[in-house]
């Protein structure tokens, strides 16, 4: 398999979790798929996205394929972190004394499409592309949550172009918020950020400008020139830890 398609089937899995498709997520296991690949943003897992948006019986299945319980985000946090679900604690094996606050610091999952976006599914090898996704009618698709706003967001000119999606409080939607949220979920420095870009060609300048994004509105940060041994290069790299 190649590298590039491993990567997408990876990414596809995760899909699958957050949006509780138990088939897709059976489909793409036979075909080998890494069941703890991580994100190389945020270093979620699929049992991270499943355990976030509550997805019990996608938990079931990725525990009973031998999914890392004890895999850790790039924030320090496993699974059972992610969920107020008192059935995945149990299915994860913690008690209630024992479970960590939930994460302060939301990351949504780039898998909660328009319901004009195309959606893959993969069937023994065969790619297989729809206007909407599957219908599953005794299984709600999760939808996002009516006091937060969802943007897709990446920095600009990066080796990997792909979008992660952060959660903004609808109460306090702010430049500066904006600024603040993304900087941690993308782990780059603010001092670094040189404008935000709504695409394909729109600057982001004040409280107003985030006030008209819609859910899934998609952003670019783009960030200054860092400097190694004194000499100026390209950011290259998809994030810069402190």
């Amino acid at each position: 398999m190649e590298k590039r398609q491993q990567l997408l089937l990876e990414e596809r899995l995760r899909e699958a979790a957050s949006l509780g498709d138990n088939d897709e997520i059976v489909n793409l296991l036979n075909l080998g798929v890494e069941i703890n690949s991580r994100n190389q943003v945020n270093g979620w897992s699929p049992l991270h996205w499943a355990c976030k948006r509550g997805q019990v019986k996608s938990v079931g299945i990725l525990l009973e394929r031998d999914a890392d319980k004890t895999i850790e985000t790039n924030s320090g946090e496993t699974p059972d972190q992610l969920t107020t679900k008192t059935e995945i604690h149990q299915m994860l094996g913690v008690t209630p004394e024992s479970i960590a606050s939930p994460t302060t610091l939301p990351i949504t999952p780039n898998y909660l499409q328009h319901s004009i976006a195309t959606y893959t599914t993969y069937n023994g090898g065969e790619q297989r592309s729809e206007v909407n996704p599957p219908s599953h009618p005794s299984k709600p698709i999760a939808t996002t949550n009516n006091d937060e706003l969802v943007l897709k967001v990446r920095v600009a000119s990066a080796l990997e172009s792909d979008f992660i999606e952060v959660e903004l409080d609808l109460a306090n939607l702010t430049f500066q918020n904006l600024i603040e949220v993304c900087c941690r979920e993308l782990y780059i420095k603010p001092e670094l950020l040189v404008k935000v870009r709504k695409l394909p060609n729109t600057i982001v300048r004040k409280d107003k400008d985030v006030q008209r994004f819609h859910d899934f509105q998609e952003l670019e940060f783009v960030l200054r020139k860092t400097t190694v041994d004194n000499h100026a290069v390209p950011f290259q790299n998809q994030s810069i830890y402190y």
